[in-house]
């Protein structure tokens, strides 16, 4: 009888998944995480862009704001040639960015009893020269009032305190240096005066034309210099406090040239020839050559711009935090030639093969290469 009940019981027995068959299913879980991440990061890194775009395109307005009311004149409290003064790169790093930010949101204070530092004010400019006749104005800036509703804000830009940090490093404040690492103590009062940075959290570079600059571009030093010695449209030396830079901004990155890692094109320790070819690659308008027959051009490395993509150029590093990152793209199709980013690749390969699209001759803009965000105002 006993024997007949328990034929009649039934048993389920769980089955346990084995060693082998947990490790494929966490290689599984693995796999998918691994394709997943890129993705999600790759759309964050999008979202950034559209965010600095739109940063770049409010820091336009105001630029352009000013120049309708000022019959236009570019912002700035010092001129392109001062700005681009080799006394600034050697020594001030004073930026276009915090030259034009006090023409567009304040932060100068005109008055007696302040002194060249400390609580009170601070001392700025790309000379030794532009100091002392602040100190003679008593004209010193106080960051705390820049974007601020003060009788002396000019009302065309209100920063907003994500996107406006000062690029001095201290041990505290989490926010890295403009400068080179080290001893160097260059630049102390400029790196108080913040900057626009992008979504990244890295500064924001400006460039502006130097209006006195030459007419007629007959050579590549008449569009872009490293300094301003002699006249030109652009001087490298204008942003010098930034392509110094060994850790920029939230990303850290070291935008100088060493052997055997990434640096920025435009970056302190390229030679200076090559310098000036990538900013006249990088500033002039790929719709002005200086020669309208493209057709006859031998050799496309002799191409110079008529004209500059805009008066008032803003430029991202991008999502690798690095301006014009040799290892971008763009950069590597430069490996045959180390003489810089050359305005005539609008045109041609370089291997010197005109750009040809559907049949017909193009013009592929040498800055689509990069992960750099470029926005031009003031056309």
């Amino acid at each position: 009888m006993r024997q007949a009940m328990c034929r009649g019981v039934s048993r389920t027995v769980a089955r346990a998944f084995s060693l082998v068959e947990l490790l494929v299913v966490i290689m599984i879980i693995v796999i998918v995480i691994a394709i997943i991440l890129p993705s999600l990061g790759g759309a964050r890194n999008v979202a950034k862009a559209a965010t600095t775009e739109t940063i770049a395109k409010q820091l336009g307005n105001a630029v352009d704001r000013f120049r309708q009311d000022r019959d236009g004149l570019l912002p700035g409290v010092f001129s392109p040639a001062e700005m681009g003064d080799q006394e600034n790169a050697d020594t001030y790093g004073f930026t276009t960015m915090e030259n034009v930010i006090l023409d567009l949101a304040g932060g100068i204070e005109d008055r007696s009893g302040l002194n060249s530092g400390g609580s009170q004010g601070l001392n700025f400019g790309p000379t030794a020269a532009a100091h002392a006749l602040n100190t003679q104005l008593k004209r010193f800036v106080r960051p705390g009032l820049i974007g601020t509703d003060y009788s002396g804000n000019p009302g065309y830009y209100e920063p907003d305190g994500k996107t406006f940090v000062r690029q001095k490093h201290t041990s505290t404040d989490g926010v890295n240096s403009q400068w080179s690492a080290g001893s160097v103590a260059f630049g102390t009062s400029e790196a108080d005066i913040p900057d626009v940075v992008d979504a990244w959290g890295n500064a924001m570079i400006l460039w502006i034309e130097d209006d006195t600059g030459p007419g007629v571009i007959s050579s590549v030093q008449d569009f872009a210099r490293v300094d301003s010695r002699n006249p030109s449209r652009f001087y490298w030396a204008a942003n010098a406090g930034f392509l110094k830079s060994t850790e920029l901004g939230q990303s850290g990155k070291d935008q100088t040239q060493s052997a055997n890692r990434e640096f920025s094109l435009l970056g302190d320790g390229v030679a200076n020839a090559t310098l000036e070819t990538t900013l006249a690659g990088l500033l002039g308008n790929p719709a002005y050559p200086t020669t309208d027959d493209l057709d006859s051009v031998s050799d496309p490395t002799t191409l110079l711009p008529a004209a500059a993509r805009g008066r008032a150029v803003v430029m991202s590093a991008g999502a690798d935090g690095i301006y014009f990152g040799s290892r971008d793209t763009g950069a590597k199709r430069l490996s045959a030639d180390s003489a810089g980013l050359r305005y005539g690749y609008n045109f041609f390969t370089t291997g010197g093969v005109r750009h040809v699209k559907g049949g017909a001759s193009t013009i592929n803009d040498v800055t689509g290469g990069f992960k750099d965000i470029i926005q031009t105002f003031g056309n």
